[in-house]
C-alpha cells in the first residue's frame, strides 16, 4: 500500500529504496573512512550550498566497538522531500553524494528521484 505520491521534477531516473523494519539503512562504500549521513534539503545556503537539516542516525551493526551499519527511522523520511546522502569511499576520493526526491512512500519501500547536484542548485534557484 503507498501512502500518497507526488510527480517527479523530472529531472533524473526514478530509484527505489528499501525500508526494512521501519529503518532506511544508509549505504556506506567503506566503514573505515568516515560516517554516512542525510540530510534534507531546506533550501540554497550562501556559505554550504544547500541548507540541510541533519536526520539522527541509528547504530544498526558494530565492528570492533564502533557502528558499521546506519540508518535511520523511515517515519523521517517525507513525501515530496529532497535529501542529500552522504557516501564515504575512500581517503583518496571524495565522498560519493547522492540526491534524491521522494515521491512516493510505502511501509516496506519508498521511490525517489535521483538528481544531479547541477539540476537540484538550478531547481532550487528557480523556487525561491
Amino acid at each position: 500500500m503507498v501512502e500518497n505520491k507526488i510527480e517527479s521534477l523530472g529531472l533524473g531516473k526514478i530509484r527505489e529504496f528499501e525500508i526494512d523494519g521501519g529503518i532506511f539503512e544508509l549505504p556506506w562504500g567503506n566503514i573505515r573512512v568516515g560516517r554516512p549521513w542525510i540530510a534534507e534539503i531546506i533550501g540554497p545556503s550562501a556559505q554550504y550550498v544547500f541548507e540541510r537539516r541533519f536526520l539522527k542516525t541509528i547504530a544498526l551493526e558494530f565492528y570492533k566497538g564502533s557502528p558499521s551499519k546506519l540508518g535511520v527511522d523511515a517515519d523521517e523520511i517525507e513525501v515530496g522531500k529532497i535529501y542529500e546522502i552522504k557516501v564515504p569511499t575512500s581517503w583518496r576520493h571524495s565522498d560519493e553524494r547522492i540526491y534524491i526526491h521522494v515521491i512516493t512512500k510505502g511501509p516496506d519501500f519508498f521511490e525517489a528521484e535521483e538528481v544531479s547536484r547541477e539540476d537540484l542548485v538550478k531547481y532550487l534557484r528557480t523556487r525561491k
